[in-house]
């Protein structure tokens, strides 16, 4: 201790050296953490959505977004005679149908199999607590239950 007016701190087990240890206000991982890389889903998605000044026919500024004029502009390319045009535009009509149809096959499909389950529950219900008097139950696939023994 030559010289020294500093207090006497132990250095030690969960006691790190004052010189280290972070100053007031000072984060311990200043720059945060880094951020997501955008897949190519993700940019292209980002930018088709991303919206653009059209100038109308009526002299009318719109903002709109750049997906909605790549279409406006592919169907009036189509609509003008352009054959390349006019395939893209029934390709994207026909694959947005088919992916429509298997959607909503898939959810008749997933309703009819939830219904024959219910249907299953509902019976098995129906047989348990089926009764043909009073006090007694009814002969249920060969099986008696409750006051009436085999009959």
């Amino acid at each position: 201790m030559s010289g020294s007016n500093e207090p006497i701190y132990p250095v030690g087990y969960k006691k790190p050296p004052q010189h280290t240890q972070f100053k007031p206000g000072q984060s311990g991982n200043p720059h945060g953490r880094p951020k997501k890389v955008a897949t190519f889903e993700e940019a292209l998605r980002t930018e088709l959505l991303a919206a653009v000044t059209v100038v109308q026919k009526d002299g009318k500024r719109r903002r709109i977004s750049k997906q909605t004029a790549m279409l406006r502009q592919l169907i009036n390319e189509a609509a003008t005679g352009n054959l390349r045009a006019a395939m893209w535009i029934s390709k994207l009509a026909l694959s947005l149908k088919s992916t429509e149809r298997s959607a909503l096959d898939e959810l008749v499909q997933t309703m009819r199999n939830r219904h024959a389950q219910l249907e299953v529950a509902s019976q098995k219900q129906t047989r348990r607590t089926r009764k043909s008097g009073p006090g007694r139950r009814q002969e249920v696939a060969g099986t008696t239950a409750a006051a009436g023994g085999p009959r």
